[in-house]
């Protein structure tokens, strides 16, 4: 690790670990670990998930369609996040 440092992620690891080692609940915690906030960098494609998200599945031609009436400049890597995204919606939505 650099500089000795420990991440947030990897100390919370290591606590579940341990809780689960000595059989105590350790549900809270992995709440917390697996509910982390994404970085400040990346909120604005939640935001555009936001906003594009209206129906069942989001589609190519959807995100298309928005970036072209907000004239959003949309590059490929952000435009796979968003399907992602969706995909992780649905999946948690509804199981699939």
């Amino acid at each position: 690790m650099d500089g000795g440092k420990i991440t947030k992620r990897t100390h919370l690891n290591q606590i579940i670990k341990t809780y689960k080692t000595l059989k105590k609940d350790s549900s809270e915690l992995e709440e917390e670990l697996y509910n982390e906030p994404p970085p400040n960098e990346t909120i604005y494609l939640l935001n555009w998930f936001y906003e594009l998200k209206r129906s069942e599945v989001l589609t190519f031609s959807e995100i298309q369609n928005w970036a072209t009436l907000y004239r959003r400049p949309i590059k490929s890597y952000q435009v796979e996040v968003l399907m992602d995204l969706d995909n992780i919606y649905r999946s948690v939505s509804y199981g699939s």
